[in-house]
């Protein structure tokens, strides 16, 4: 149990997003992504939380087919943004949402 994965679909815009965790404690983990079912435009777009406590936007990454590999930093959590080539037309923008932050 060293390497955690949740993805989910967008309703908004059809993109599919992936969190990879890597929870070693040193060391680098190659990982593969393996999209199933899904049509992408054949980009992953990449954001990265490290040990250091800093959030990053790393350069895209490009999809061989369905997938793609990437090198995890130990403690570190990844999230992935591939957009659909299918993509629905978005709804109108809610009119009732509210942020409050404490």
């Amino acid at each position: 149990d060293t390497v955690a994965a949740f993805a989910a679909q967008r309703s908004a815009d059809g993109a599919l997003t992936v969190m990879v965790i890597s929870k070693y404690l040193s060391g680098n983990t190659p990982a593969t992504i393996n999209l199933a079912n899904f049509t992408s435009n054949g980009v992953a777009q990449v954001w990265q939380l490290t040990a250091a406590n800093t959030i990053s936007r790393l350069a895209d990454i490009g999809l061989s087919g369905n997938s793609f590999g990437i090198t995890l930093p130990p403690q570190s959590i990844t999230l992935f943004v591939v957009r659909s080539s299918n993509v629905p037309s978005l709804p109108n923008a809610p009119s009732n949402v509210t942020v409050i932050s404490d």
